[in-house]
């Protein structure tokens, strides 16, 4: 037996190894051997660069060195237990390393017999198979991923035809609390914004949460218990137990834990979905992820679903209004519904594909991405967002369709309205290198009734386009004030323009640039994309306040788009400024 405190040379050794050792010992694995105290006597330079210790280091303790508790003594006196017995043992263990990592080793132990057949120590083969196992984590996580992706496309899939929102999220649930390996309580809901009030939540479905809850919880305030306080700060809550956060309490309440997950849709918080827990369970990563992505998707069917009903209820007004009306009139409104019926399902159709793209991208995003992909991922997600404000486009249009676009009248300051916008698009304007240049007339009064919405919506059109077909020199946008000459009785105008140094247009073009779905010609629509409803539905919104739009452009040297609308002062027209 050589010396605890010498490192043997390998050629002596070689007498004393069995045919084991021999047979891998200037192969890639790592070879050792122990005495019958199961101390090392002598390792290979593969065990030792394995593991990072030099075998003078190694020489004369024991495997526990590399075992700092990751196995319980109860199975390493299994192992040595089954090496006495059956005369080898071989499994995968963790290692930690002189450096402080770890890795998984697949170990073989053998033991050594000499020629009477009397145990002489042990020998150990040992394979780094780190890389195996971070493959299998993966795969599992995959596999998880894959779970997630499964159960957030049965929510996508749910059938919304002629079917009210309660169903949706009634249905949504019951997928929710039927997945296997999701370690909640079969008991939760869903909370939607109050639409009376912007800062409380409503109750609006319910999963076996009890009428003392289902009364109690009927409306809560943002900040209120842990549904409040998930749709104030935006963010998951966990709970493992009834705690001071929660205000809502009664004695024979039972003791649990929560899950409060907001829902978005973008920046919007549409509502909260709450997931009750037993008593004393702890936060899991994992089930925190999936949450997240099933409230999102849940988002996006609100959304879309609330969307619809708000168009469904306009149309339905429309045609109870149209029940009164001449009947000549008949045959129009037939012919408006038809037209009426065509975008809706367009849109219809437009949207169900997008529900499967937008939640399949964001579960997508939530996984391991490179640079590379996680750019893609988001030009995706740009392109899906383009192609949603494409459907509102339609939406709108078909809302103004109608005349079910209701126009307010509030306080607007021209000066900090101007200010906001051109805030909005500087960054645009100087990643293209464009001076963008406010102007706004003395003459204007500080504040001035309209609709803030649709007014931003208009000037916002025209500076997009503005930036987007000017390739250098300047945008200028204004706000003017212009005498009513033509009727004396009648308000003045506030002129908003915007005029930029672009690409121009002829006069065939100018004549067809407000008609819906039409652009200047085809070789717009192929380089910049976009609907051509843009400018059509800024026409019907200045036409619906009771003003004027039009263009002046000459062919290569820049456009300048206007609107006017009547100018308003404490619902008063403004006259005899000096």
């Amino acid at each position: 037996m050589p010396n605890h405190n010498t490192v043997p040379d390998q050629t002596a050794m070689a007498d004393d190894h069995d045919s084991l050792v021999f047979g891998i010992l200037n192969t890639h694995a790592g070879v050792a051997r122990l005495d019958t105290q199961r101390r090392f006597v002598w390792v290979n330079d593969t065990f030792s660069k394995m593991v990072g210790y030099n075998p003078a280091e190694m020489i004369g303790k024991g495997p526990e060195i590399l075992d700092p508790g990751f196995n319980t003594p109860e199975q390493v006196e299994f192992m040595w237990s089954h090496v006495d017995t059956k005369g080898f043992w071989r499994g995968a263990n963790k290692y930690k390393c002189k450096d402080g990592t770890t890795i998984w080793a697949q170990m073989t132990f053998q033991t050594i017999k000499d020629d009477q057949g009397q145990s002489g120590g042990y020998s150990c083969v040992c394979t780094d198979v780190t890389s195996l196992v971070d493959m299998t984590a993966e795969k599992k996580r995959m596999i998880s991923r894959s779970d997630y992706t499964r159960v957030v496309n049965r929510v996508y899939a749910i059938d919304r035809t002629d079917r009210p929102l309660d169903h949706i999220l009634v249905r949504a649930l019951d997928i929710l609390f039927e997945v296997p390996w999701l370690d909640v309580l079969s008991k939760g809901g869903v909370f939607l914004v109050d639409p009376e009030d912007d800062n409380a939540l409503k109750l609006r479905c319910s999963h076996r949460m009890g009428p003392e809850i289902e009364t109690r919880c009927a409306k809560i305030k943002f900040g209120q218990c842990l549904c409040g306080r998930a749709a104030q700060t935006r963010q998951l809550i966990h709970a493992s137990c009834v705690d001071d956060r929660h205000d809502v309490r009664f004695d024979s309440m039972q003791p649990h834990g929560h899950y409060n997950v907001p829902i978005m849709i973008g920046d919007d918080l549409v509502g909260v979905l709450v997931v009750y827990l037993e008593h004393g369970s702890a936060k899991n990563k994992d089930h925190e992820v999936f949450l997240s992505a099933f409230a999102h998707a849940l988002g996006v069917m609100i959304g879309f679903k609330q969307r619809e009903e708000e168009l469904v209820a306009k149309k339905q007004e429309a045609l109870v209004a149209a029940e009164f009306a001449q009947k000549a009139m008949v045959e129009a409104q037939q012919a408006e519904t038809a037209k009426s019926n065509f975008l809706s399902t367009m849109s219809h159709e437009l949207r169900t594909p997008m529900n499967g793209v937008v939640g399949m991208l964001h579960v997508l995003k939530m996984g391991e991405l490179d640079e590379d992909q996680e750019q893609s991922v988001d030009l995706a997600l740009s392109s899906a967002d383009l192609l949603l404000t494409i459907i509102n486009d339609i939406l709108d249009f078909t809302k103004l369709e109608h005349g079910a676009m209701h126009m307010e009248q509030l306080p607007l300051n021209l000066a900090e309205t101007l200010g906001e916008v051109a805030a909005t698009f500087s960054p645009l304007a100087f990643e293209k290198n464009l001076e963008l240049i406010t102007h706004l007339d003395p003459n204007l009064p500080e504040v001035a009734l309209g609709d803030p919405t649709r007014l931003r919506q208009i000037i916002n059109n025209f500076i997009s386009n503005a930036i987007k077909f000017t390739q250098g020199g300047a945008i200028t946008m204004a706000m003017d004030y212009q005498s009513n000459e033509t009727n004396p009785t009648a308000p003045d105008w506030l002129v908003l323009k915007v005029t930029d140094t672009g690409m121009g247009m002829n006069d065939a073009q100018i004549s067809v640039i407000f008609d819906r779905f039409t652009q200047a010609d085809n070789s717009i629509s192929r380089k910049f994309g976009g609907t051509g409803l843009g400018l059509s539905i800024c026409k019907q919104l200045a036409e619906a306040m009771g003003g004027e739009i039009g263009v002046s452009s000459v062919d290569g040297q820049g456009s300048s788009f206007w609107v006017k609308v009547p100018l308003l002062i404490d619902g008063e027209p403004m006259r005899d400024i000096a």
